[in-house]
């Protein structure tokens, strides 16, 4: 899993990028934390993307050494912080069929 770091200093970005071992059952593709303005990015495996605001750098780094990202995620950003949805549309159309057809392959082969 890739956890990246962007800050902007005096025009200029930065970017430092985490690699993390093995994905827990969270599905989490990446992350990433906009330090100019507080905005940690989580991309799950499914492709649904969601930003969370205000998160502060220290609150990233637990996040970073967490035994469980998707455990800390629901546990210290979730109910602390703004959220919405950033999933691209199209690829959320995507999902939804690709849940559906999943969904009714299931119930034909009972």
């Amino acid at each position: 899993m890739k956890i990246t770091l962007e800050h902007l200093t005096s025009g200029v970005a930065r970017k430092v990028e985490y690699w993390l071992g093995e994905v827990d059952p969270a599905e989490v593709e990446n992350g990433t934390l906009d330090l100019t303005y507080g905005t940690l990015e989580v991309t799950f495996t499914s492709g649904r993307s969601y930003e969370y605001a205000e998160v502060m750098m220290g609150t990233f780094a637990e996040l970073i050494k967490a035994v469980s990202f998707g455990k800390f995620l629901n546990q210290e950003i979730k109910p602390f912080h703004e959220v919405r949805e950033t999933t691209d549309p199209e690829l959320l159309a995507e999902i939804k069929a690709k849940q559906a057809e999943a969904k009714a392959l299931k119930a034909s082969l009972v």
